[in-house]
Order: structure tokens, then C-alpha cells, then sequence
């Protein structure tokens, strides 16, 4: 029993460790600037009302992304030595994305957006993009254009010694 409770502990103590790795650097991100998506032109015949318009954003493909305001503050969880970039809460948007951490930048690129972070000036880059045939299915049915994409600028700060 107590052999047990011993390789227990160890497990947590190994797991823990791990799982606060100064690999890990936590960064937050204020925003400096929203995309300039210019005059959106989004329907031929507005639709009736904010629920439906509401509806509309929610059910096109990524169109959200693009259209939603953005956070004024973000923080991730840089994590090179597992290739992650994660939120606090320990859930990402960049399953399945390519990233990429060198001594410069950490670069993620998955469908639809594209992050930067530059790890010499904290600068960073979110970029939404939209599939041509997510804008042709919007235009054929609401008439509208769609912006192609959308880069939200942020200024991130590190809460430990290497970014």
C-alpha cells in the first residue's frame, strides 16, 4: 500500500513538473489595431433583423473569423518543446496547424488564419482568410462582398526570461 501510494505521488509530482515546464512561456497581447476590412458591403437586401443577420455570420463557413470583433487582450501559452500554442485554459485554435518556433518568430498557419509573433519586438499578427468559395456561397446568397481577409495587430508581453 504504501509502495502504491508512493508511485502515485511520483506520478503527480512528474506530471505537474511537466506540465509547468519552463518551456511553457506564458505571453499576454493587447491589441493595437483592428483589421481595416473597409466599407463591408455584406448583403444585396439587408436582412430583416440583428438575429438574422446574427444567424447568417454564425452559419457561414469561417465568415465569423473574419467579422467578429476581436479581444482587446489575448494570452497564450507558448509551449515549444510539444509544437503548441495554447490558451489558458489549455484548449487551442491551431489544431492542426503547421507552427513553426525559431530564435525570431513563432508561426502558426492552419485553415483560414495565419498567427505571427515576433520574439525579438513581442509584435504579433493575427490574419483571418476566407476561401474563395466561402465568399462565391456568401455573394449567391446575400448578394454582398466579403472581405478575402483581415489582420488584427497586438503587442505581446512575456511573463518569463525567453520568449
Amino acid at each position: 500500500m504504501k509502495h502504491a501510494l508512493l508511485t502515485i505521488i511520483g506520478v503527480l509530482l512528474t506530471a505537474n513538473a511537466s506540465a509547468s515546464s519552463p518551456d511553457s512561456v506564458l505571453i499576454v497581447c493587447d491589441k493595437v489595431s483592428d483589421a481595416n476590412l473597409g466599407k463591408l458591403d455584406l448583403y444585396k437586401k439587408p436582412p430583416k433583423n440583428e438575429d438574422e443577420h446574427i444567424l447568417n455570420i454564425i452559419s457561414g463557413d469561417g465568415i465569423a473569423s473574419l467579422l467578429v470583433e476581436k479581444p482587446k487582450r489575448i494570452t497564450l501559452v507558448l509551449k515549444e518543446s510539444v509544437n503548441r500554442i495554447e490558451n489558458t485554459d489549455g484548449t487551442t485554435q491551431f489544431g492542426g496547424a503547421t507552427i513553426e518556433f525559431n530564435s525570431h518568430h513563432v508561426k502558426a498557419v492552419g485553415k483560414g488564419q495565419v498567427l505571427n509573433i515576433n520574439r525579438v519586438t513581442g509584435a504579433m499578427t493575427h490574419t483571418f482568410i476566407l476561401s474563395d468559395e466561402t465568399i462565391a456561397s456568401w455573394k449567391s446568397k446575400h448578394g454582398g462582398t466579403l472581405p478575402k481577409a483581415g489582420t488584427w495587430r497586438y503587442q505581446c508581453q512575456k511573463s518569463a526570461p525567453a520568449f
